[in-house]
């Protein structure tokens, strides 16, 4: 979904992840940091980048295929959005959660179908 975050100026295309993907994030977090904020930090931005597919217009490489995670793709992405300054990350977050609610709001009726299935 493309979401214009400062209508004309700042554009953004957010995805839904992978189950494969967000796993991946998760069994990598630990050999990116050290401490319990650290990982859990880390996994933030990384599940914002994994999440993020362009910035205004430029797309960004794809990262997951059925072999798994292209760790060249993916260290360009994660600096793509690490090397951004400190508000457009800030608005990233907050429209990737604004996104991830709205995913959410898709499923909401499906359990209730599927408890006696």
């Amino acid at each position: 979904q493309t979401v214009p975050i400062i209508l004309d100026k700042f554009e953004v295309g957010f995805q839904s992840l992978l189950a494969s993907e967000n796993y991946w994030i998760e069994r990598n977090a630990e050999k990116e940091a050290a401490t319990d904020w650290g990982i859990r930090s880390w996994m933030g931005y990384a599940r914002l980048a994994m999440s993020v597919t362009e910035v205004n217009g430029k797309e960004l490489p794809e990262c997951a295929s059925k072999n798994g995670i292209d760790e060249a793709a993916w260290k360009e992405r994660f600096d793509t959005i690490m090397n951004m300054g400190e508000k457009p990350v800030e608005y990233l977050l907050v429209n990737l959660n604004w996104f991830n609610a709205r995913v959410e709001e898709l499923y909401r009726n499906d359990f209730d179908l599927l408890k006696n299935g």
